[in-house]
């Protein structure tokens, strides 16, 4: 890749991501109806671009266009390309954070041969580490640390921009590992431990991560769309803004998790462990949440339109402005601890009417 291409494509980068930004808010925002066309327009024109300076790429060329079909839902237009938009961005900033050589004029009566010789031996053991991290894309190995105790820890060696059809990595030790914007697009990582990870706009559309552990982590802006966290522990985990649309967190534990703002449409969490979370304007419409415990918390303008929260936990939780309209809530617990019964129950505690309002007397002529 050349220093113009390279350029070109970091412009690309920066309107995806701006693309992205923008889609994201207005879905948070509930102001997307109309601009369906505009946003697969503006996706389509910069994925062209990319296919343009990158056209022997068959994923960027063929997998990330975007064409669907005519009688399409907006609303899954919209959620489609900001997968899509999620997905590409992750994957040009793989292939940019490659390793750059360059080439320069020597100058033989000005070289330090003991400097060569330590760059030398850098590029060899640099070199060699690359294959091993090709070679053994999930094993973990110990290696000395550099420090004065001289004692030693374990590393896990992961090609995290492998494709998603690559090695598993079930079971891997992953915990406190820097893997922001890496893209781990549907990779293996049933029973991963990620517990404390940066997984900061991470790609980790349709990925396997049940039972994974991934308390602690950061998971802000990340993509999970389709992803299966079914058994997960989110323990304290950060995923405010994340893409959780159609994922399965069936009997996750996310306690006392941040998913403020978090895109959870048609999201699966049923039976699962929400309690003290923040759910702070995130978008739940469609959401199956039977089951769920959100005792203690925080549905502060969220959006629940015609989501399912059969028998739920809503004990001492705060649903200010929440919209429930559509929603089935049969059997569940109200924040004051009583059964719901019907849709004035919500209004007493600041959530959204949900009542259709009664039409206006024909006028007398």
């Amino acid at each position: 890749m050349n220093e113009e291409t390279r350029e070109q494509l970091q412009q690309i980068l920066r309107a995806l991501k701006a693309l992205d930004q923008s889609v994201r808010h207005a879905i948070r925002a509930d102001a997307t109806a109309g601009t369906g066309p505009m946003i697969l327009r503006s996706y389509s024109s910069l994925q062209a671009r990319a296919a343009e300076r990158l056209p022997d790429d068959f994923f960027v060329c063929e997998t990330l266009r975007l064409e669907p079909e005519a009688d399409i839902d907006e609303q899954q237009l919209i959620t489609q390309v900001s997968l899509a938009c999620s997905q590409l961005a992750g994957y040009l900033e793989s292939l940019l954070r490659a390793r750059r050589r360059t080439q320069v004029d020597i100058d033989l009566e000005d070289i330090d041969f003991g400097e060569v010789s330590r760059n030398l031996r850098d590029t060899l053991v640099t070199q060699t580490r690359d294959t091993i991290r090709r070679a053994m894309s999930d094993i973990g190995i110990d290696l000395e640390t550099s420090g004065s105790s001289g004692r030693r820890r374990r590393v896990v060696i992961v090609d995290a921009d492998a494709e998603g059809d690559g090695e598993s990595l079930a079971g891997s030790d992953l915990s406190g590992r820097d893997l922001g914007n890496e893209n781990l697009a549907g990779r293996d990582l049933r029973g991963a431990d990620l517990s404390g990870a940066n997984l900061h706009d991470a790609v980790l559309a349709e990925a396997d991560l049940r039972g994974a552990r991934l308390s602690g982590a950061v998971l802000r802006g990340a993509d999970l769309g389709e992803a299966q966290l079914g058994s997960a522990d989110l323990t304290g985990a950060d995923v405010g803004d994340a893409n959780l649309a159609d994922a399965d967190l069936g009997e996750a534990r996310l306690k006392g998790a941040n998913f403020a703002g978090a895109l959870l449409t048609d999201a699966t969490l049923t039976g699962s462990d929400l309690s003290g979370a923040r759910l702070s304007g995130a978008d739940l419409r469609a959401a199956d949440l039977s089951g769920a415990d959100l005792s203690g918390a925080s549905l502060h303008r969220a959006n629940l339109r015609e989501a399912s929260l059969v028998e739920a936990n809503l004990q001492s939780a705060d649903i200010r402005s929440a919209s429930f309209r559509g929603a089935d809530l049969s059997g569940a617990t109200l924040p004051n601890g009583q059964r719901y019964q019907d849709p004035a129950d919500l209004e007493q505690f600041g959530a959204a009417s949900s009542r259709k309002k009664a039409p206006l007397p024909p006028r007398e002529e």
